[in-house]
């Protein structure tokens, strides 16, 4: 009995001093900090990270027009620019020199069968004439200048300046004064019509360096070689409106590449300068 009372107490004695010694070292050592949880992201309206980690603005045809709106706005000034610096260079780099050899002494026969001259066809209160040479068979190309010619003419009445539109035919063999009448009033009401001789049309288109040229053939045409107001064939000549004054001079001329527009602004500022 002494023996197992001896051994139980030196038991107890050992287990007490180890609880004593993690007692002190608990004590004794600083707690281990437990790992902080990470803060969360504030919420953000910048769109979400792609695979690579930058984001994409999306596309929608609200942004393609207004791209595009932008493109043509940028695009117009640009061309705008340049044509504004090629007119400007061509100003600077045109230089006239001297008179333009054209006009001149011409008398025809108008719609009424009355001889007019260079020196009568324009009376007050016109300051200018319209002139142009064609024939009454054309099928397209004279129609169409007729027609930019009345719109001209009716351009510069509305800014206040009178233009009298006047026509010549290059075609005396079907162009007799009746029919000349009556394709002018199918344009313009004020358009005089002039035909005439071989002689006088001749004179009229050299005082303005009017090409014509026919292929009226008398043999196969007309075989008594007179006018045949029927014959069917081209009269190949100039496409050119002349702006001349009162006294018969030559002011201005415009092909037909130049629209009625820019004709009558040229126009307006020809008269405002005299």
């Amino acid at each position: 009995m002494y023996r197992v009372g001896v051994g139980a107490r030196v038991v107890r004695s050992s287990l007490a001093a180890r609880s004593r010694s993690l007692v002190r070292r608990r004590l004794t050592t600083p707690p281990k900090e437990s790992p902080k949880a990470a803060p969360e992201a504030a919420p953000s309206s910048a769109p979400p990270a792609t695979a690579e980690g930058v984001g994409k603005i999306p596309v929608t045809w609200g942004s393609l027009v207004v791209s595009a709106v932008l493109g043509g706005c940028v695009t117009a000034l640009y061309v705008r620019d340049r044509m504004r610096a090629q007119r400007e260079y061509e100003k600077r780099n045109t230089r006239v020199v001297g008179k333009a050899l054209l006009g001149g002494a011409w008398e025809l026969v108008d719609g009424s069968g009355r001889l007019r001259t260079h020196a009568d066809i324009c009376p007050d209160p016109y300051t200018h004439i319209l002139l142009y040479f064609g024939f009454t068979h054309c099928p397209d190309i004279c129609p169409a200048e007729m027609l930019k010619a009345s719109r001209i003419v009716d351009d510069c009445a509305q800014a206040g300046v009178k233009i009298l539109p006047v026509f010549i035919t290059c075609d005396n063999r079907r162009d007799s004064v009746g029919r000349v009448r009556e394709y002018c009033r199918d344009f313009h009401p004020d358009m005089v019509a002039l035909t005439g001789s071989d002689a006088q049309i001749d004179r009229a288109c050299k005082a303005f360096r009017v090409y014509h040229s026919d292929a009226f053939d008398p043999d196969l045409d007309n075989e008594k070689n007179e006018k045949d107001e029927d014959s069917e064939y081209l009269v190949d000549h100039s496409i050119v409106l002349y702006l001349v004054d009162k006294n018969g001079e030559f002011v201005d001329f415009y092909t037909q590449l130049t629209d009625a527009s820019e004709a009558t602004q040229r126009i307006l500022n020809v008269v405002k300068k005299t």
